[in-house]
């Protein structure tokens, strides 16, 4: 098999596995990975009509054999998208609006975006600006037409009485805290900027051996961070040829 039938089939590879995230739980406070979807692959926490498929083309050479009429495909337009200079939480706000996500809590993509730790009181307190700039390569968005959705059956008899914390955080272990219902594949190559305000952000951040790129200057931090393409490859108009689809976005 040539170098484009092995395109072809991770392109196929990639796009099922998006379809089949459909419908599955998905913890926000995770990064949008389909790693940490929740359950098995093919499980879903709604219903949806399986019975009558047809294929969807992600282009001429890539077909999604018996995808579920719940479940359509569309194009969105690549270029760049910038956040501007924010704080941290309008950066928030920019992220949660971006993943469809109401409430003025950091998501998990946010924290991994910036390498934060987590912690909201110490993030806050040690971010004085934020801002971000990317150039994103979609290569296809798949989407649940059905909605509201009906919950599985199995989730109905799971879901918590009361408030209780520990039943709660079961439930999410099991369920997530989210229902994914849109996914977007492709390629982007971003640009992360943290002003600190204080000097040496690497002490305050350090970053593990296995982080994207990082540079730093006095108090600003730069991290930069690729999904698709060739990792290898530096320069960006040579990247943006190498680009294929992997997972962009979760909502």
């Amino acid at each position: 098999m040539g170098e484009t039938g092995n395109d072809n089939t991770a392109a196929l590879h990639t796009a099922m596995n998006a379809v089949q995230a459909l419908g599955r739980g998905f913890d926000v406070n995770f990064d949008t990975k389909l790693l940490y979807c929740k359950g098995v692959t093919g499980s879903r926490i709604v219903e949806i009509d399986d019975e009558h498929g047809r294929d969807i083309y992600l282009d001429n050479q890539t077909v999604l054999p018996n995808i579920s009429r719940d479940i359509k495909n569309s194009s969105e337009p690549f270029g760049c998208h910038s956040s501007g200079v924010c704080n941290f939480h309008e950066m928030v706000e920019y992220f949660n609006i971006k993943a469809d996500v109401p409430g003025g809590f950091p998501l998990g993509s946010f924290n991994s975006a910036f390498s934060f730790t987590g912690s909201t009181t110490t993030d806050t307190a040690m971010t004085k600006t934020l801002a971000m700039d990317g150039f994103y390569i979609p290569v296809a968005k798949f989407q649940l037409t059905k909605t509201p959705s009906s919950l599985q059956e199995n989730v109905k008899q799971a879901v918590p009485t009361s408030w209780e914390p520990s039943n709660l955080a079961s439930f999410i272990e099991s369920f997530g805290t989210h229902v994914i219902t849109s996914v977007t594949i492709g390629g982007k190559d971003v640009i992360y900027g943290l002003d600190s305000g204080i000097f040496n952000s690497q002490e305050i951040y350090p970053q593990p051996t296995t982080a994207p790129s990082l540079y730093e200057k006095e108090d600003f931090t730069f991290i930069f961070r690729r999904r698709g393409g060739d990792d290898l490859e530096q320069n960006h108009a040579r990247w943006a040829k190498t680009a294929g689809p992997l997972l962009m976005s979760l909502k």
